[in-house]
């Protein structure tokens, strides 16, 4: 996808302007040769300030032909997860404070579809799971 491949140089340059560096940690390319899914990474203090105002759906409508009523529409998806750079804490979780299960998956057939593993952690409520899907 062309506009995905703009959009992926955009954010690279702006990071250069601003004096950031950027890199491109993986890109994924699709069977028309375009970019199926690309992850950059951003190392600055507030990089995920700056950035979680991208997150979204991020579109370019041209149209087709010149003088054409018809237009193209392409849409990129884009993800702001924060990397923490500095120290984390040294926390410890106690077992006692975990509830751990295992229910079996079951598919609307009724059939065994695979296991699944759910962690709670009592003191907060966080729940997490995996399904190995």
């Amino acid at each position: 996808m062309v506009w995905a491949e703009q959009l992926l140089s955009m954010y690279i340059k702006w990071a250069k302007k601003q004096g950031y560096r950027g890199r491109l940690v993986e890109k994924n390319l699709s069977a028309d040769g375009g970019i199926k899914s690309a992850t950059i990474e951003f190392e600055f203090e507030y990089a995920y300030g700056y950035l979680s105002g991208e997150r979204g759906v991020h579109f370019m409508i041209r149209s087709s032909q010149k003088g054409s009523v018809h237009r193209e529409v392409s849409a990129v998806g884009v993800d702001v997860v924060p990397v923490f750079l500095g120290s984390t804490p040294d926390i410890q979780i106690c077992d006692e404070d975990l509830i751990l299960s295992s229910p079996l998956l079951l598919e609307e057939n009724k059939s065994l579809s695979g296991y699944t593993v759910c962690i709670q952690h009592i003191p907060t409520g966080i729940t997490v799971q995996s399904s190995g899907a």
